[in-house]
């Protein structure tokens, strides 16, 4: 059983990998084991055919996730400064209109 710190994994990882498909490799850090490689043999593992998804090209999809996005887009803050007239910034300012 091979050993490995945690800076030869992050620094070694293929060859590390290539090692774990053989023998199993304890990750060790500051001196203590933390972690284990374990390799895989080619009937431990099978792959599941991927389902397919429902299209999305339905108009009612489609009017759906717009009405979404127009709402996120209602909360989405405004950036920038707003410019408003010299006559209302006097007014907040000093309580009364410019002269």
């Amino acid at each position: 059983m091979k050993s490995a710190s945690v800076r030869e994994l992050k620094n070694h990882a293929s060859e590390l990998l290539r090692q774990a498909a053989t023998e199993d490799v304890i990750i060790t850090s500051r001196g203590k084991p933390v972690a284990c490689l374990v390799g895989l043999q080619p009937g431990d593992v099978s792959v599941k055919e991927r389902v397919r998804r429902r299209e999305h090209a339905s108009d009612l999809y489609k009017r759906e996730v717009f009405r979404l996005l127009a709402g996120i887009w209602r909360l989405k803050p405004e950036k920038g400064k707003k410019w408003i007239s010299q006559e209302y910034h006097d007014a907040v300012l000093y309580g009364g209109p410019a002269e």
